[in-house]
């Protein structure tokens, strides 16, 4: 085989890839090849790997260069992470590891979501206990039972308080964590535009 199929296959692997960069990167293996005198297929692959690997590495070189040039903008570094994807999706086991990769963040996004319900189920359940034990306890005022009622009052205000406090400490470690996150995501940001 020649090195034309090997080039049939490396522009198949960069159909995502914009039509000048395409044509480029092509070109310049090409030239590379006549160079460096490969005449044929396993050639090509002996020195350049398979055609989807140097898809994956024109890929990654590709996003790597839209990245870091000066006037990357939001949408570039999102086409250029596109791009990274897509060069990965290019290598045969690469997609499975994806596929478990997003597996595990869908998991952990729907442990965080299931934690945080069953948080808050567990404080509005105190809390409605708490408000009813209070309401219960001035049942007993009237028949005169004040060891039934100092029960009841101080369960009532121990569950209401108790609600009060996770809450206020929930609160302020959702806040520490946001604080956090936003922090390194400065500093990211920062050592960037460096």
């Amino acid at each position: 085989m020649t090195i034309d199929k090997y080039f049939d296959e490396l522009k198949a692997c960069l159909k995502r890839l914009p039509v000048n960069e395409r044509e480029h990167a092509v070109n310049f293996y090409m030239e590379y090849a006549t160079e460096a005198g490969l005449t044929e297929y396993n050639q090509m692959v002996n020195h350049f790997g398979t055609p989807h690997g140097l898809a994956a590495q024109i890929y990654a070189e590709s996003a790597t260069k839209q990245v870091t040039q000066e006037d990357s903008k939001k949408t570039q570094v999102i086409k250029g992470f596109t791009l990274a994807v897509a060069g990965i999706c290019t290598l045969p086991f690469s997609f499975p590891i994806l596929i478990i990769i997003l597996s595990i963040g869908f998991a952990f996004l729907v442990s965080s979501v299931a934690i945080i319900f069953s948080i808050g189920v567990t404080l509005i359940a105190l809390g409605g206990v708490g408000i009813a034990l209070f309401i219960k306890s001035f049942t007993f005022i009237f028949p005169f039972a004040p060891i039934l009622w100092l029960k009841t009052f101080g369960g009532s205000l121990a569950l209401i308080s108790i609600t009060c406090l996770i809450t206020i400490l929930l609160l302020l470690g959702v806040k520490y964590i946001i604080k956090l996150v936003t922090i390194a995501l400065t500093n990211t940001i920062k050592r960037r535009k460096k």
